[in-house]
């Protein structure tokens, strides 16, 4: 019998297409789900902060180290604004910092440590439009009244520096400092000190290697006049010389000369990235640049390779941030920003923390602009920024106005009209703005008020009048050159005359000495500065020299001949001084430099246990490969073949670079004799040899025949004693 049909009862069975759609539904929820889900966990935002190091010194600082995680976008990334750090102090005071992050959302900063004990700090962010806020842990470090210094790292001063460095050669870091060339005059940094306190100076006129950057010299064949070279401003860079010279922008090795690139350019000015001692620098890659300028363009080209990296053009309407074409521009670099001066009478403050790409204008990048001073006589000429202590000083060189801003707000500072033009650009150190004028006095100002602090005593006139255009400013002095032969050497603190030179009487010039043009470079306890002028007569004088002087007392270390300086054209780093030389167009390496040291032994025919040592040093530099080295000394030592080392003396080279010494040998054996050389003028070498000193048959025999004869002559004497006393007894008897 058939059950009966439920009419009201439901279908149980689904066909297979029905579960297919049902399958599919679920699907798509789900997959809605976790995209909903990885969406939410993109957007979550996570705060991190570090301190360093976790124990400090009182008085001493700590650097904080904040990020947050997930990055901003990478096209145009700017950074996040606005992480709020809040700082307790042992007696439980809280500061509040707030800074904005680098476009690779970090901010760091430097704080300093005024309380003894155990310190605390977390930071917050209110996050963005994309992004929850976030708040980091909170990070302890103690402060103690002193900690021991550790051992101090004494770089080795008797060979080259290693390049490139590495962390198993950091004990060089601090005589390998570059020269960046911080401004369009290229001077160590922005604020026109020419003075590198990260290197070794050579205490010789050795000569490294020499390159023709210029026509230069006499033209000659009956004509009086003479080729007018430009001397090249070098930028000194981890082993790498830049400069621009003819259209081109020029890489060199340093140790060497050779060419690593050359790429044309159209540029007047050329300086490099700076990065400020004690800061930590965001997101290298951005800005690690070689930046040029013209009357149309600002140009950033990778050092490394001499691709042009970026392009920003700056012609348009001033309401744009822009300044007229054709105008002149100069540059300053200075804590990973670029002050770009152009006539008639604006600076630019740029960014270069922000990234530049191919949609990027110049008022991008612009972090404030102000108005300048303005030169009467041409207003195609920019004012000239020097940067530092915290201050942006604008000013002209003969001119009488300066303005000064604050570096971060572009706020003006101060303002005012001098009673005497400058006949420098001046530096700014110590907290002064320090420069010589047109009355032959020199002068420091407080460059955070325009206070004058001191004046020396007015030069003599006329040709004291009229100064280099570049002076120099470091341990406690400045340094400044004049048309009137002097050299001189002041104190920062009141303008006391320290020491001065005389260049000496002449009638080669019409000043009747030698007029000290070039610019100095300081550095490792030295300055040096060359003799020139502005505008030689043709055919050029006689008697131009380069001088190495002591910074203490004015001392002449060494001197070179026939060597007219320029402003400018020189450069201190990595224990070479560079300079450019106007008489014959080149530009000069002067350094220690490598020597090959060989070495002979000969057996002397007369005197069998003497050996003659002689050798020979030649020059391996660049320069002039195979010269002898001439004045060398040269010490000798034998080692025994039981590994005993004996001293054997010194010696020197002659003027063909030989040396020899003749050794008295103590005992017969194997010796390997080694030679090192080694100089003020080159970096030591090592040579080496090996003999050994035989007895010969024929001296073997001939010892034992005297010893025979020795003993044979002994013997006799004691019987003719013996016989004589023996009479003497028979004839008393």
């Amino acid at each position: 019998m058939k059950p009966l049909k439920n009419k009201n009862a439901r279908k149980t069975n689904y066909s297979p297409n029905r579960l297919l759609v049902v399958f599919f539904v679920l699907w798509i929820i789900t997959q809605a789900f976790l995209a909903t889900s990885f969406v939410s966990g993109e957007n979550k935002t996570y705060a991190s902060i570090a301190v360093n190091p976790k124990t400090v010194a009182l008085g001493d600082s700590v650097t904080i180290t904040s990020w947050i995680i997930p990055l901003p976008p990478y096209d145009g990334r700017e950074g996040y604004k606005g992480y709020v750090f809040n700082i307790t102090k042992p007696n439980g005071v809280v500061d509040t910092v707030i800074k904005d992050s680098y476009g690779d959302a970090t901010a760091t900063f430097v704080y300093p440590c005024d309380q003894l004990g155990v310190w605390q700090v977390f930071f917050h962010w209110d996050g963005d439009n994309d992004h929850e806020a976030a708040t980091s842990p909170t990070v302890t470090w103690n402060v103690v009244r002193e900690i021991p210094p550790p051992e101090p790292i004494v770089p080795p001063k008797d060979q080259p520096i290693p390049r490139p460095l590495n962390s198993g050669t950091r004990e060089y870091w601090e005589i390998s400092g570059p020269w960046p060339g911080g401004g369009s005059f290229s001077s160590y940094n922005a604020s026109g000190v020419n003075f590198n306190p990260y290197t070794l100076g050579p205490t010789t006129s050795h000569i490294l290697w020499k390159k023709q950057t210029n026509l230069g010299g006499l033209i000659g064949g009956g004509k009086a006049g003479s080729f007018k070279p430009e001397g090249v401003e070098p930028i000194v860079v981890a082993g790498r010389v830049f400069y621009l010279s003819s259209g081109s922008l020029v890489c060199l090795d340093q140790y060497t000369g050779e060419t690593i690139f050359e790429v044309p350019v159209d540029a007047d000015d050329l300086i490099f990235s700076e990065f400020d001692e004690g800061k930590v620098a965001p997101v290298l890659r951005y800005y690690s640049h070689l930046y040029t300028s013209n009357r149309s363009d600002i140009s950033a080209f990778d050092p490394w390779t001499g691709d042009l990296a970026w392009t920003l053009r700056y012609n348009g309407t001033v309401g744009e941030g822009y300044w007229e074409l054709g105008k002149r521009a100069w540059m300053t670099h200075a804590n990973h920003a670029l002050y770009v001066s152009f006539a008639p009478g604006t600076l630019y403050k740029l960014d270069l923390t922000k990234r530049v790409t191919s949609t990027t204008k110049f008022v991008d990048i612009v972090a404030w602009s102000v108005q300048t001073p303005i030169d009467p006589p041409d207003q195609n000429n920019p004012a000239m920024p020097l940067v530092g202590d915290g201050v942006v000083l604008t000013y002209w060189m003969s001119g009488l106005q300066q303005i000064a801003f604050d570096e971060e707000t572009g706020e003006q500072l101060w303002n005012q009209t001098l009673d005497r033009r400058t006949n420098s650009w001046g530096c700014i150190a110590y907290g002064k703005w320090m420069s010589a004028f047109s009355d032959g006095s020199f002068r420091a100002y407080d460059v955070h008020t325009g206070q004058l602090l001191w004046k020396t005593e007015e030069t003599v006139h006329p040709w004291g009048e009229f100064s280099a255009f570049g002076v120099a400013s470091g341990y406690g002095k400045v340094y400044c050159g004049t048309y009137d032969g002097y050299f001189r050497c002041y104190d920062v603190e009141d303008g006391k005359l320290l020491w001065e030179y005389y260049s000496g009487d002449t009638i080669e010039t019409m000043f009747g000495t030698f007029p000290f043009w070039g610019t100095p470079v300081v550095g490792d306890g030295k300055v040096y500065v060359a003799t020139g002028e502005h505008s030689a007569p043709n055919p050029v004088p006689k008697g131009d020299k380069l001088y190495c002087f002591d910074v203490n007392d004015g001392k002449i270390l060494w001197e070179l001949e026939n060597f007219r300086g320029a402003p400018y054209a020189s450069a201190l780093a990595d224990g070479i001084f560079f300079a450019s030389n106007l008489n014959d167009g080149c530009l000069y390496a002067f350094s220690k430099g490598e020597t090959t040291t060989e070495i002979t032994v000969t057996q002397s025919g007369s005197i069998p246990e003497e050996v003659l040592i002689q050798g020979r040093v030649t020059d391996q530099s660049p320069a002039d490969v195979g010269a002898p080295a001439s004045n060398i000394n040269v010490h000798l030592t034998a080692t025994t073949q039981e590994g005993t080392e004996i001293e054997i003396g010194n010696a020197t080279t002659n003027t063909y670079g030989l040396f020899q010494y003749v050794w008295a040998i103590p005992d017969p054996g194997s010796y390997i004799i080694s030679a090192t050389s080694n100089s003020e003028a080159y970096w030591s070498s090592t040579g080496a040899t090996s003999f050994h000193l035989f007895r010969t048959p024929s001296q073997s025999l001939l010892t034992n025949l005297n010893l025979a004869i020795a003993i044979a002559i002994i013997v006799a004497a004691i019987i003719l004693v013996y016989a004589l006393l023996s009479v003497r007894r028979t004839e008393k008897k």
